[in-house]
């Protein structure tokens, strides 16, 4: 029996493979002193210009064991993956070995959240660290997890870190001093959205150069969006009123603390009344349904009311659209069609929601409904910022297309962030590396990936679909039932008004709420209790199942499903 021992090293020279696979049994020694300078935490490369090195930066002190040491920077493993493409990427091997570099490379983030294959993923494991410097640890724990609808607790892997009390105790009086002036804080960021977005009407981003864009989208980020940490904490503290107020609590009052008036429904409302005043004129019904948008919008010069509706609903919620947070997807502003097929929907619907009641019930739960309705408010802020930054970015791109820069307009997509932002020359724009990033765009839209996960040895888990079956359970979110045909979607579409009965899908963001208005009853893989599909489907008076593991390939369009929002029951009624 062959027994190896070796210190750890970055990126380490071939011999050092070698050695592995010849031993039976290989011992990584971690428990020595790490050194300064040396091999542990970098190592040298070649390239045609010679030689340059990769350092991971990391926090270590005189004395420090190996396995004690920890990363710092999360940007790190970014900045490596682009040197090594740099430098390795018209090798011949290179496409082979790069999703095992980069998968690797990406595991040992210090960051709330993590860029898997495409995807963003909550790191739950630092979620819980974040958690643990505050003191109820078990509590809150428990209450992230209500909220996020995991049950990690089946998990052997979590990480336990446990500060010491003297940590919990300094931490306390921030967090109550940041509470006492909350309320402040958000009015201020909100009126600071606002009068950008309003601001923005203004623009006339289509006579911008490049720089004056550029300095716009850089002003957006450092002046306003690095504050969107403050909607974490507002969700937070929404997370921990509702688990106070929840419990002991039976189902049917706490669907009624979850009854209040949200920026969702205001947006059905709103195109309901659109929708009403644009097709009750002919000539414009029929201009939306042949998906004519010039004589659609001659005709509105010559109808001041319903211009005003049209542009009124465009400037409240133009930034509303599914994938409303990816710069890619294009929003009402600019797809036409789908913009007339959900007006021709609402108009053969004829949507009306009753206005809510102001919010109610003692102080804490007027206080939990101020903070839930806040979220909501916030997150439709946040879109319409997108929405700014998308036309700022889109102008960039067509100024760079007419240059030679970039081939067509979307390859901006697929460019780095400081590249878009002139943090790097534009003369010094990689194509091959854009056709590279669309390559692994379509590959990544290709995977079908679970909920959550756990890591090993840097490998993805096995995605297999669900298993065939006609009866499926959930979540009830929202009381009541329904059946009808389903209608799947997997993306973002509008179907036959006459045909959205049962929406199944695998997951909703606020972009969904018009579709989810049109249906009948809502069926959902992922999400919780005080997910957004959850809240809207409450507030809209749809029944709702969320939770429904593998609904989508478990069902198909036209299948005659029943759905029963209180014991969260979603059955197939015929095969």
């Amino acid at each position: 029996m062959i027994v190896s021992i070796h210190q750890p090293q970055y990126m380490p020279w071939l011999p050092y493979f070698s050695k592995i696979a010849r031993a039976d049994t290989f011992v990584f020694l971690d428990n020595v002193q790490f050194q300064k300078n040396g091999l542990h935490n970098r190592n040298e490369l070649k390239n045609s210009n010679g030689r340059f090195w990769l350092t991971v930066p990391v926090s270590a002190h005189l004395g420090d064991k190996l396995k004690e040491v920890k990363t710092v920077n999360a940007g790190w493993s970014k900045k490596h993956i682009k040197s090594i493409y740099l430098n390795y990427g018209k090798s011949i091997n290179y496409e082979f070995f790069t999703n095992h570099i980069q998968n690797i490379l990406e595991q040992g983030f210090e960051n709330l959240v993590d860029l898997v294959y495409g995807r963003i993923y909550y790191r739950m494991d630092n979620w819980y660290r974040m958690m643990a410097m505050l003191p109820g640890y078990e509590r809150n724990k428990k209450n992230l997890e209500n909220m996020l609808s995991l049950n990690l607790r089946e998990q052997a892997n979590v990480s336990k870190f446990q500060p010491s009390v003297f940590v919990q105790l300094s931490y306390l009086p921030r967090v109550i001093w940041k509470f006492l002036f909350f309320n402040r804080t958000m009015r201020r960021f909100k009126r600071e959205l606002k009068t950008m977005i309003k601001d923005s009407r203004n623009w006339s981003i289509e006579n911008f150069n490049v720089f004056e864009c550029q300095k716009k989208i850089q002003f957006i980020f450092n002046g306003l969006l690095r504050k969107a940490y403050l909607t974490v904490e507002n969700d937070t503290v929404m997370m921990t009123l509702f688990a106070k107020l929840s419990k002991d609590r039976s189902k049917e009052e706490v669907m009624d603390l979850l009854n209040f008036p949200s920026a969702s429904a205001e947006q059905v409302n709103a195109l309901s009344t659109l929708s009403r005043g644009l097709c009750d004129i002919k000539k414009v019904k029929n201009s939306l349904k042949k998906k004519d948008r010039l004589t659609f919008m001659m005709l509105l010069e010559t109808l001041p009311d319903q211009r005003k509706q049209y542009f009124d609903y465009l400037q409240s919620y133009g930034g509303r659209f599914a994938n409303e947070l990816k710069l890619e997807t294009p929003d009402i502003n600019e797809d036409f069609e789908t913009f007339s097929d959900l007006v021709l929907a609402y108009a053969s619907k004829k949507i009306n929601l009753s206005n809510r009641e102001p919010n109610n019930g003692n102080f804490l739960e007027r206080l939990f409904k101020k903070f839930a309705t806040r979220r909501e408010e916030f997150r439709l802020l946040r879109a319409n910022m997108f929405a700014i930054i998308r036309r700022l970015v889109l102008r960039i791109a067509d100024q760079w297309v007419e240059k030679g820069y970039i081939q067509d307009r979307n390859d901006i997509f697929f460019m780095d962030w400081d590249e878009v932002c002139g943090k790097t020359p534009v003369d010094q724009i990689d194509t091959l590396k854009i056709i590279y990033y669309q390559k692994e765009y379509e590959f990544f839209k290709s995977l079908n990936p679970p909920a959550y996960f756990k890591v090993q040895n840097g490998q993805w888990p096995t995605m297999a679909n669900a298993k065939s079956q006609n009866e499926k359970n959930g979540m009830g979110v929202s009381a009541g039932h329904a059946t009808g045909r389903a209608i799947v979607l997997k993306e973002f579409t509008i179907p036959e008004p006459e045909s959205f009965e049962i929406l199944v899908t695998k997951r909703t963001d606020p972009g969904w709420t018009a579709l989810m208005a049109l249906s009948k009853g809502i069926v959902v893989e992922h999400g919780g209790i005080l997910s957004h599909a959850s809240i809207v489907a409450r507030e809209l008076g749809i029944p709702a199942v969320i939770g429904v593991k593998g609904a989508c390939s478990t069902y198909n369009s036209g299948d005659l499903l029943y759905v029963d929002g209180d014991k969260g029951l979603v059955h197939r009624m015929e095969n």
